[in-house]
């Protein structure tokens, strides 16, 4: 009996992990930024991927957490959040309009969300 609620908590983990990460992975794909595009535009955008970062990472967090899962659960936590300020650093930039910053800070961004879509590949193959 005692190996049977472990195991339920274990899939319910991951059960809804996988809603969540399904439910978002379109949504942080890095944001396309035309040339054409304002900066408020720019801004609007940025702001809006935060928001749903904070979202993500709000869901993940009110995840009932199963012993043996906790540093995998705060791993995936920590790397939205990682995400979520290379998007502030982008937002910040482009509020600066500091057109150098905004580059670095948008190349940073792409590296940040290709560690999330691997770290969130790795998690899908090996845990759900």
């Amino acid at each position: 009996m005692p190996e049977i609620v472990p195991k339920f908590l274990i899939d319910n983990w991951r059960m809804k992990l996988k809603k969540i990460i399904n439910e978002h992975s379109m949504k942080i794909n890095k944001i396309e930024v035309k040339k054409e595009d304002s900066l408020p535009e720019i801004s609007i955008k940025i702001k809006d991927m935060i928001v749903q970062l904070e979202n993500i990472n709000q869901q993940i967090g009110s995840i009932l957490i199963p012993p043996g899962k906790k540093v995998l659960h705060q791993e995936l936590i920590n790397i939205f959040e990682v995400l979520k300020n290379s998007f502030k650093d982008l937002l910040q930039s482009a509020q600066d309009g500091d057109m150098i910053a905004f580059e670095e800070a948008y190349e940073s961004n792409i590296k940040a969300n290709r560690m999330v879509q691997n770290y969130t590949n790795k998690i899908l193959m090996s845990e759900l």
